[in-house]
């Protein structure tokens, strides 16, 4: 088995965090939120990605990267508080940008100013984080033995028909887990 590498902080300017996936470290790109494996964590490799996925930012400097990286941080903060995702840009930001200009002054709250907190990317923001959970939710159950769909048809709010598909399964440490495996509306 090949060594597992570890993040370092300059990675930041090929467009790259890190995210632990099942106890393993691996680059996370800023840009689209892709999850690369523990093996990419070379400069060469994060910069060829940068190059050939992403050529229209690769001659971005590392302030931009950073600021890409917040503006996700801060969309996982709005979707964990189940807040609406149009808060980011008509509370935080003015919020962030007061406190900013009040303790460090004008000059460093322009740099915030540029952090994307509008509504369209802070929703880009939930769909990533979204499609991260599904995929997860699809490896637990594919490691799993044993597993049992449930459906079950209910309206909303709006009397929509809507499909709901759960599914138990056998965990890791022998527990059973539920979880919400598709909600469909129904025509």
């Amino acid at each position: 088995m090949p060594p597992k590498r570890k993040y370092n902080d300059e990675y930041i300017k090929f467009g790259f965090t890190d995210i632990t996936v099942n106890k393993e470290v691996r680059p996370q790109c800023v840009i689209f939120t892709t999850v690369l494996s523990n093996d990419a964590l070379k400069p060469a490799k994060l910069e060829r990605h940068l190059k050939t996925v992403h050529p229209n930012f690769s001659d971005r400097s590392r302030e931009f990267f950073e600021v890409l990286h917040t503006s996700y941080e801060i969309s996982l903060l709005i979707a964990k508080s189940k807040k609406p995702h149009t808060i980011g840009e008509t509370l935080i930001k003015p919020c962030l940008l007061k406190a900013t200009e009040e303790i460090l002054g004008k000059e460093t709250a322009k740099q915030i100013q540029d952090i994307p907190l509008s509504n369209n990317t802070v929703y880009i923001g939930y769909g990533n984080i979204s499609q991260d959970i599904e995929e997860q939710l699809i490896c637990l159950i594919k490691k799993s033995h044993w597993f049992v769909l449930q459906c079950d048809e209910s309206t909303d709010v709006a009397q929509c028909c809507q499909l709901l598909i759960f599914v138990r399964f056998l965990s890791g440490d022998n527990t059973i887990k539920e979880e919400l495996l598709l909600s469909q509306v129904l025509h």
